[in-house]
């Protein structure tokens, strides 16, 4: 698929619950799941980071444009490109 359509899907996977935005907890619990795998050595943005919230918080203070604490499909996605790892990461759905 498209970019665009790898970021929706990426953001579907992202979205826990299914009700169209991503929440902090639910952004919490998929970036503590990267700190299991990984531990210290996890970075994102060339910026190490020491707990999974730090980066919950920088993501949520990038993608939540609006500031209503969650992160619609269109913040997802216009925020996503100004990150290079994650439009990185949509390579591993091809």
């Amino acid at each position: 698929g498209t970019d665009a359509e790898k970021l929706e899907f990426a953001f579907k996977m992202y979205d826990l619950d299914g009700n169209g935005f991503i929440s902090r907890e639910e952004l919490l619990k998929i970036v503590e799941s990267f700190y299991k795998m990984v531990g210290p050595l996890f970075s994102f943005s060339g910026r190490r980071y020491d707990s999974p919230k730090q980066l919950v918080d920088d993501l949520f203070d990038n993608l939540d444009t609006d500031k209503d604490g969650r992160i619609t499909l269109e913040e997802y996605k216009t925020g996503a490109l100004s990150y290079p790892e994650i439009v990185q990461s949509l390579h591993m759905f091809n």
